[in-house]
């Protein structure tokens, strides 16, 4: 899990409600005449710093997150603690990608032992797969959000969590190797008892590829002597079908795939200096996996809209300007800020309701968020710093 980045005190802070208001507008001409919207403008200037941070605040009589709600926008899972009270185990929680309709998911009474950073959603929005800890030991729970029944699956945590489409089966990280989540039992089966094989236990975690036929893992060398990077093994029987460079070489064990599936990035470590200085992170096609089809200057983890939308670290997402938008601003950082909560990696914690899986392309998710200012607004708040020193 990467280290949460030091937010500088500088920025300035939307308020929730105002984040709120903003959003039930709809569309970036909300903030042509918006005078907090210049104030913020204001302030990225003064620091040039370029960047929007949200505050999330938990509401003290939270909503319920309604399983099979349809929303406009991606929804962030996380973890958090109302009122900042450490002496709480917190709870689990989504919100809209603009930090509005914060609803609770699982309180701290549903659940036995603290929750861990792991969680993952079920397609049709019912069930939630978590880790948890309690004395000290790992656990994995299901979360019912229907019924708000708990059920435990097992003794280690379930990392990286992979549903299938249908939402029949979950692959994960289980112990020490890859397990399989059936729906329909709702139980959790190691990979090792459904190959009959000690050796495919021995790895690391990986990704279900293929139209979900294989299910591919770096090829730990302490384990698997053979050419290739990478172990393709079958995804419902787990038999070993190839060792290969299924993968550019670069990214080792770290590949984030983007929201639609369509594409992929790799380790924030495999950019290439440019002459001009700058770095270059491919993306890479997850149907031709040695195809570079984009590349960003910026360290990103995970592609929410390629072109557009871009998770980074734990607590930011990044949008990329636009051929039609007229700002100076080739980037802007929006920054999720609270005490005592958590997100995980949030390309990987964020939740799309079925209308939007089915219209991904269709939608703009750029529209939702604060726009890039322009240069005549960058100018104006430059003219009034000047005027108010």
């Amino acid at each position: 899990m990467k280290q949460v980045n030091n937010i500088l005190q500088t920025m300035m802070v939307v308020a929730f409600i105002g984040v709120s208001a903003w959003w039930l507008l709809g569309g970036n001409e909300r903030y042509i005449n918006d005078k907090v919207y210049e104030k913020q403008i204001s302030g990225m200037v003064e620091h040039n710093m370029w960047s929007w941070t949200y505050d999330i605040n938990l509401p003290k009589k939270p909503l319920r997150e309604q399983w099979d709600a349809q929303y406009k926008m991606p929804r962030v899972m996380f973890w958090g603690q109302k009122d900042n009270n450490p002496a709480t185990k917190g709870g689990l929680w989504s919100m809209n990608i603009d930090a509005s309709d914060i609803r609770l998911m699982v309180s701290e009474g549903e659940v036995a032992g603290l929750f861990d950073l792991q969680m993952s959603r079920s397609p049709n929005g019912r069930f939630l797969i978590f880790s948890t800890q309690y004395k000290g030991f790992p656990g994995c729970s299901l979360y019912d959000l229907k019924t708000h029944a708990t059920k435990k699956l097992g003794d280690d945590s379930c990392r990286r969590v992979q549903w299938t489409k249908d939402g029949s089966r979950a692959y994960m990280f289980h112990g020490y190797g890859p397990a399989i989540y059936f729906s329909d039992k709702q139980e959790i089966v190691l990979a090792s008892d459904i190959a009959n094989s000690d050796g495919v236990q021995k790895a690391t975690a990986g990704w279900l590829v293929d139209n979900e036929q294989h299910y591919v893992r770096y090829a730990n060398p302490e384990y698997y002597k053979g050419d290739g990077q990478f172990v393709v093994f079958d995804a419902k029987t787990f038999e070993l079908v190839e060792q290969s460079d299924y993968f550019p070489k670069i990214c080792r064990s770290r590949v984030y795939y983007s929201l639609d599936g369509k594409s992929f990035t790799c380790s924030t470590s495999s950019s290439q200096l440019k002459p001009t200085g700058r770095r270059d992170f491919k993306i890479y096609n997850a149907e031709s996996t040695s195809e570079v089809i984009g590349h960003t200057e910026m360290r990103m983890l995970g592609i929410l809209q390629k072109d557009k939308l871009y998770a980074d670290y734990e607590r930011s997402i990044v949008r990329v300007r636009q051929p039609d938008e007229k700002s100076p601003i080739k980037a802007m950082r929006y920054i999720y800020s609270k005490q005592n909560f958590r997100f995980g990696l949030i390309h990987t914690y964020v939740f799309l309701s079925s209308d939007l899986v089915d219209n991904l392309d269709a939608v703009d998710f750029l529209q939702y968020l604060p726009p890039l200012p322009s240069k005549e607004q960058i100018i104006n708040a430059r003219h009034q710093l000047a005027e108010d020193n």
